[in-house]
């Protein structure tokens, strides 16, 4: 590969360690977007449109409160119809926050707590009792959630893992009854 440059040869990106001078009005720039994710992902965020192809991300007033709510609250839960954009605006936001979601099966596998039986079919039982014991350890993570939400005084959070609490612990109690 020829270098032309830049990092990893592309000579639209610095390479690493170089100083970058700022003009006051880029200054501006940047902290208008630290300070406003709506505006940093209406600007500079792209999406890739089936009909017109890569194009600046149109947010819909509704996804823009989605952004909004995001920033301002710790705990967001979205009770939302399909397909109306939540998965993108979600990615915007996390463009805001310069991080990355999990990119591939392995890379998510790394940060859940569920193991994944890899080149083997197992009996029906075998997959009851693998259902029964993920069901449990995900009971753990929810009471451990409410905990969490009691202690940074987030009742609503707090109410809606407690329903799913109740709701795996029934899936639990019957996983049981089958298994044995």
């Amino acid at each position: 590969m020829i270098d032309t440059g830049g990092y990893l040869g592309n000579s639209n990106l610095k390479k690493l360690g170089v100083e970058i001078s700022y003009t006051e009005e880029q200054v501006a720039e940047i902290i208008k977007c630290t300070e406003d994710p709506v505006y940093f992902i209406k600007t500079y965020v792209k999406i890739v449109n089936v009909d017109r192809g890569l194009m600046p991300f149109e947010m819909w007033p509704f996804q823009e409160d989605m952004v909004k709510t995001f920033h301002n609250n710790r705990f967001c839960i979205a009770k939302m119809p399909r397909q109306v954009g939540k998965t993108t605006t979600t990615v915007g936001y996390i463009r805001y926050l310069d991080s990355y979601a999990p990119g591939s099966m392995e890379r998510f596998l790394e940060l859940a707590d569920i193991e994944e039986a890899v080149d083997i079919i197992p009996s029906s039982m075998d997959m009851m009792t693998q259902l029964k014991s993920d069901n449990d350890r995900f009971i753990v993570h929810l009471r451990a959630g409410i905990v969490a939400a009691e202690q940074a005084n987030e009742p609503a959070v707090s109410n809606f893992l407690q329903e799913l609490l109740g709701a795996h612990q029934k899936k639990s109690w019957m996983l049981r009854s089958i298994i044995k």
